[in-house]
């Protein structure tokens, strides 16, 4: 068993990305590293951590960079406990996916990052080491806004195609929610606090094509781990862990809609960041519509938003992105 020095990994998600897999059928099953879920509870306790659970890290990176000077010891204590660890287990992982939301804003998200690894090696972790994971820009937004639509009165095939032009807007979306399938420049954030090898980005689609391959990688980017793959590969465990709503190959099945006005409202600030009520009365569920479709014109102008920066994200990666569609 190596005998490296202790780490503090965090998995930010992204969401979307198989992350209750990762967390119920993965993690816990890794060797030489203890996994703490995903921590809640101090130091926050505000409105708007009372509705993400109160989860340690989300309300972090949901305030100002400056948190970490001020209450940097206590958020990592709160992160990893007090319970003593033998040095087959010194080594911590987080799963905290709400991290990754915050990367819409990136230079916010690089200051908490260097922060974050501040206090980290202030409380004894000399490295810190992040796995984030990517999904297809089309069938990223295709996938979230059938999970969602249950909170939207209005989901409909129109209004899933408005959201998306509206999220691709660079006057309105692009460089707001837009950002956060933003993926070559969200690894450039990491990658400017972070050394590369103490980054694993990888695509949601090698989960879903090649699980063995997958969780070979994740294997070997955590120490003591290297036959994860062996203990762990069952396709039918990934397909039970994997949340997804997919019909068909281009088609999603909405959820049923919630009744209140405040769950539709919360949906329009969370994905469109603008409120055209105007536009989506016409577009009311009214029909029975219950599946959105990804159309080969809508999917191709979601991937052209996005087709240079992974491109270049693919180069850094090293990894063939164009095999799986997102270019």
């Amino acid at each position: 068993m190596s005998k490296e020095q202790p780490s503090l990994y965090i998995h930010i998600g992204l969401p979307k990305t198989a992350s209750t897999y990762l967390q119920h059928k993965v993690f816990p099953a890794l060797r030489g590293i203890h996994y703490l879920g995903t921590p809640a509870g101090a130091p926050f306790a505000g409105r708007r951590d009372q509705e993400h659970g109160r989860r340690t890290l989300t309300g972090c990176f949901q305030r100002s960079a400056t948190i970490w000077d001020a209450l940097g010891s206590e958020i990592v204590s709160a992160l990893v406990g007090s319970e003593p660890r033998t040095p087959s287990t010194h080594s911590i992982l987080v799963s905290d996916e709400g991290v990754g939301r915050e990367a819409t804003r990136p230079e916010l998200f690089r200051a908490h990052l260097e922060g974050l690894k501040r206090c980290a090696i202030r409380s004894g972790f000399p490295r810190l080491r992040i796995l984030c994971f990517i999904r297809r820009q089309d069938h990223w937004l295709a996938s979230h806004y059938a999970q969602v639509s249950d909170r939207n009165a209005d989901a409909s095939q129109s209004d899933f195609e408005l959201t998306v032009r509206e999220i691709l807007d660079p006057a309105r979306g692009r460089f707001a929610f837009g950002m956060l399938l933003d993926f070559a420049t969200i690894y450039h954030q990491l990658a400017d606090v972070l050394a590369t090898d103490d980054i694993l980005m990888l695509p949601y689609e090698n989960l879903t094509g090649e699980p063995a391959c997958f969780l070979s990688r994740i294997g070997s980017f955590l120490p003591n781990n290297a036959d994860l793959s062996e203990r762990l590969h069952d396709s039918r465990g990934i397909q039970r862990g994997v949340n997804v709503r997919t019909r068909g190959k281009d088609t999603w099945l909405l959820r049923p809609p919630k009744s209140g006005s405040a769950l539709r409202a919360k949906l329009k600030s969370v994905l469109r960041n603008t409120v055209r009520q105007s536009v989506t009365d016409g577009c009311s569920r009214s029909n029975g519509s219950s599946e959105i479709v990804l159309t080969t014109e809508l999917s191709a102008t979601i991937l052209g938003e996005f087709r240079v920066a992974n491109m270049s994200l693919a180069e850094q990666l090293k990894i063939d992105l164009s095999r799986y569609g997102y270019y």
